[in-house]
């Protein structure tokens, strides 16, 4: 008896059925499309405009929504004031993780990874 359990747990550390597959993925949950950027300022495809005031990342405006398509997410931050936390679809740069621990991996089922994420881009006011 102890034999079968030590051999089944043993066997679950050394065979893997699973297999990981990178896929593309649309990250935005509601995206809006961003149809001109003018320094700071943000104008959506429906006339309304975002002035990013506080950017979390090095690259510009221009870099960051090309690798999004255009498109971004916005979350209010309060029903009281005009600020906006402005989310972008974003490439995963690398995997982290150890799928692949088990010393044999046989591939029957796939595991979806997507490769595109919701990335935070910054900090914007609506622009009446």
């Amino acid at each position: 008896m102890f034999l079968a359990c030590y051999c089944s747990w043993y066997a679950g550390w050394c065979y893997r059925f699973h297999y990981s597959r990178l896929v593309e993925g649309d990250s935005p949950v509601l995206p809006f499309k961003v149809e001109l950027i003018a320094g700071n300022t943000l104008q959506l495809e429906d006339g309304r405009r975002l002035y990013v005031y506080e950017k979390w990342d090095r690259r510009s405006l221009e870099e960051i929504l090309k690798t999004g398509k255009g498109k971004i997410d916005i979350e209010l931050r309060d029903g009281k004031t005009k600020e906006v936390r402005i989310w972008g679809h974003m490439k995963r740069r690398g995997y982290c993780g150890t799928p692949w621990a088990q010393l044999i991996v046989i591939p029957l089922i796939p595991d979806d990874i997507p490769i595109n994420i919701k990335g935070p881009i910054g900090m914007a006011k609506i622009v009446e």
